[in-house]
């Protein structure tokens, strides 16, 4: 279960993470295909960090994205006889509970291709499937529907979306995700803390999507959200600037569909490192600061949960 901290400094006004009770990702018989468990993380977070773009009623067709040979792929069938797509949250929590089933243990210590069934409320209404990529099958597909938009290098931000980073020990990292949101990420010392590990950190950053996917994607994050997944060693946070007491009074401001899209980039920034652990990231605009994401060791920074 996903919980949700609610210190006297953080909001409460918005609904915790945890998928609905009436909702059920029920796992077809795997395929003795193996994915990459890395990639496979990388590409959840952005494709639900896209969806959550969208209306949460949003209707999406059926879809294939995939990032650097791995595919999630949804489809209505088995739905209600004229049902012409999927809800947005169907899709966000389906991938995010099959997530928590392959890191469980489904098909053991390495992922293999897997379908699931898709239930609200006992009804069915939609597949899921994670799955190896068939260039074959793919490679006349809309290049939207590939996912490996962010690419990082080590050289100071181009103006075409290029994405940089340096590794501690400097502490001046930048990276410029898009003309108008600077995203500046930043690695703290490790020391005394003890490793994170990758499924900690990158469950927590699905989380967080759930969490924020639903809000409107243009609303604004005036206040502290953070949240831990049970079982897991790290936390994750989404602050307003430096002053998290009060929401900004005037533009320019943080609003979700920003956070989205942090998350996104720092997730295809630490796969590419495979440097999963604390983590700082900083969003600006025009060289205004509007927010923070950060990840620590679970209890850090967390006062209760709910």
């Amino acid at each position: 279960m996903t919980q949700l901290s609610t210190g006297a400094n953080l909001s409460d006004t918005v609904p915790t993470a945890t998928v609905p009770a009436g909702f059920e990702v029920i796992p077809l018989p795997a395929r003795g295909v193996a994915i990459p468990d890395l990639i496979c993380l990388d590409l959840a977070v952005r494709h639900m960090s896209h969806l959550a773009d969208l209306s949460w009623e949003a209707l999406v067709e059926p879809e294939a994205k995939s990032v650097d040979g791995v595919t999630i792929e949804t489809s209505s069938t088995g739905a209600s006889r004229g049902t012409r797509g999927i809800q947005v949250r169907y899709i966000i929590w389906g991938i995010y509970r099959a997530i928590q089933d392959l890191m469980g243990g489904r098909t053991g210590t390495i992922w293999l291709e897997i379908a699931y069934e898709l239930k609200w409320q006992g009804q069915v209404v939609g597949l899921l499937w994670i799955r190896k990529s068939n260039p074959s099958n793919e490679e006349n597909r809309n290049p939207s529907d590939q996912l490996g938009q962010d690419h990082l290098v080590n050289s100071p931000p181009a103006s075409d979306g290029t994405v940089s980073a340096i590794l501690p020990p400097n502490n001046n990292p930048t990276i410029s995700a898009d003309p108008e949101l600077e995203i500046l990420i930043f690695y703290p010392p490790v020391f005394p803390d003890p490793p994170l590990g990758d499924y900690s950190v990158c469950i927590n950053m699905l989380a967080l999507i759930v969490f924020g996917s639903q809000n409107p994607s243009t609303g604004r994050i005036g206040r502290t959200h953070g949240l831990s997944v049970t079982g897991y060693n790290a936390q994750i946070a989404v602050t307003g600037p430096a002053d998290t007491r009060k929401p900004m009074s005037r533009p320019p401001y943080f609003r979700w569909h920003d956070m989205f899209r942090a998350v996104r980039v720092a997730s295809a920034e630490m796969r590419q490192r495979r440097y999963y652990s604390k983590l700082r990231v900083k969003l600006q605009v025009e060289g205004v600061e509007i927010g923070n994401i950060r990840i620590d060791p679970r209890g850090a920074f967390l006062t209760t949960d709910e």
